[in-house]
């Protein structure tokens, strides 16, 4: 098997498994534990997590800030294909890593936002005394998805550049 079905198979099955785990946050032990009587999937295991831990804002607010750093890296891909674009004046001499991420992380965003305003599952600890959403989480989306694609875009840009 080649590396790119390799590959493809590998994206396939992550994506069907994470579908799977999200029928099964929305269906299995679903109970009113959350803040506001919330419901939250895998209550039982969300709920004993919650408690032994407690809720500390520090560890929300880091995640906060490394998510900053995950956009500004976004950006810095964004104003590279832009400088690119500018000085070739010709969006097919633009660096085709560059367009493939830029790509991707609209469909990121395009992911974010869905998921903001379709809530699958709820902490079961309010954050600024509020409900929000915990799965999928988004700092994690964005973390993984925008620095694992800018190691391997960059990799593959600076590959023959001293």
């Amino acid at each position: 098997m080649t590396k790119e079905k390799r590959y493809l198979l590998t994206a396939i099955v992550m994506t069907l498994l994470f579908v799977l785990f999200t029928v099964l946050v929305k269906f299995v032990d679903v109970q009113a534990v959350g803040p506001q009587q919330s419901k939250v999937g895998f209550a039982t295991m969300n709920a004993a997590s919650a408690t032994a831990t407690g809720y500390n804002a520090v560890f929300y607010y880091i995640a906060t800030a490394l998510g900053i750093v995950c956009i500004l890296i976004a950006v810095c891909f964004a104003v590279m294909g832009a400088a690119q674009l500018f000085a070739t004046r010709d969006i097919r001499r633009v660096n085709y890593r560059i367009l493939a991420v830029g790509g991707l992380y609209v469909a990121v965003i395009l992911c974010y936002i869905f998921f903001e305003l379709v809530v699958i599952n709820y902490r079961p600890v309010a954050v600024d005394g509020k409900l929000s959403p915990s799965y999928p989480s988004s700092h994690t989306m964005l973390a993984l998805t925008i620095c694992i694609s800018a190691a391997i875009a960059l990799k593959g840009i600076l590959k023959n550049r001293r």
